[in-house]
């Protein structure tokens, strides 16, 4: 479910858009959306619903520079809880229903 995150990045699948005042855009769908159904099957079936949405995605660039900001959030994370690693994770931390 990670699709949102990936989307509009240079390496990403998608075709690049450009609108009239120039901006650059990639093209981000669902797979249960309308433009998906008709891509994979060639239409939407009687008994789907299109439950997805097609949208423009700004282009953002390199998809490293988002790896790196990921990497940076977990290592903060970890450094708040004290964990060493990914496991460590789980260990030191605790959830509270209010």
């Amino acid at each position: 479910m990670a699709g949102g995150i990936f989307s509009g990045h240079l390496e990403s699948p998608g075709t690049e858009l450009v609108d009239k005042n120039g901006n650059h855009f990639k093209a981000f769908y669902g797979m249960s959306c309308l433009e998906a159904n008709v891509k994979y099957t060639g239409s939407l079936k009687r008994y789907r619903t299109s439950e997805g949405k097609f949208i423009k995605v700004a282009l953002k660039g390199n998809l490293y520079d988002t790896l790196l900001d990921i990497n940076g959030g977990i290592r903060s994370a970890c450094t708040y809880i004290n964990a060493n690693n990914i496991e460590e994770i789980y260990k030191n931390s605790e959830f509270i229903v209010i």
